[in-house]
């Protein structure tokens, strides 16, 4: 049997063109100018919920813990806390979703809702554990409105401690919220007991 001659191998391809003196197009001049936030960010994740920060004591709170039948809930506890109206000066609040979150803002600003004594460790672990990874108690000044004493005192707040991105301006709405969620009794019994705030001075 002939065998058949050997095929020709083809020839080389020609040579890459030299890009030395060429000028980058005007995206990618963009693109290497443009700061390391302008493009998406994969979403950072949350820290690990930091009980060492569990303390008993006042605890200011702002969202939805202003209901007292939530805490009720969280702390498992046998009857509803006292709940003292109240404010902190030098944070700001911004929406999380549907819920609030305080953030350190200027000296100015202040954040309303009310305060109540956590009575154990236990207690502020679950409190913890209900704010999830994205919030920390932190140490406040907190201010009382309705003119009993101590007027003043030193507490703790749930600061925000997750991805700022993911905030929003906008107002949280307690009576509004506990509808959402099918609350409907703990949102008649707030709407009852409506009456007009003493002014913050």
């Amino acid at each position: 049997m002939s065998q058949s001659p050997p095929r020709t191998p083809p020839s080389k391809p020609p040579p890459l063109p030299d890009f030395a003196d060429s000028k980058p197009s005007s995206f990618a001049r963009k693109m290497r100018l443009a700061p390391s936030s302008w493009g998406y960010g994969l979403p950072l994740a949350p820290p690990q919920i930091d009980l060492t920060g569990a303390r008993k004591g006042w605890l200011f709170v702002y969202g939805s813990l202003c209901d007292p039948t939530m805490l009720v809930d969280v702390l498992e506890l046998p009857e509803e806390p006292v709940l003292r109206p109240a404010y902190i000066c030098g944070y700001w609040s911004r929406m999380w979703g549907q819920y609030p979150a305080v953030l350190y803002g200027p000296a100015g600003m202040i954040v309303e809702g009310a305060a109540f004594e956590v009575q154990s460790i236990g207690h502020a672990e679950k409190l913890a554990i209900y704010e999830t990874s994205n919030y920390k108690a932190d140490p406040c000044l907190i201010k009382f409105t309705d003119n009993e004493e101590p007027s003043v005192i030193h507490g703790s707040v749930f600061i925000f401690v997750g991805n700022i991105r993911d905030l929003s301006a906008g107002a949280f709405d307690l009576t509004r919220w506990l509808r959402s969620v099918g609350r409907h009794k703990a949102a008649e019994k707030l709407e009852a007991k409506k009456k007009i705030r003493p002014s913050i001075t």
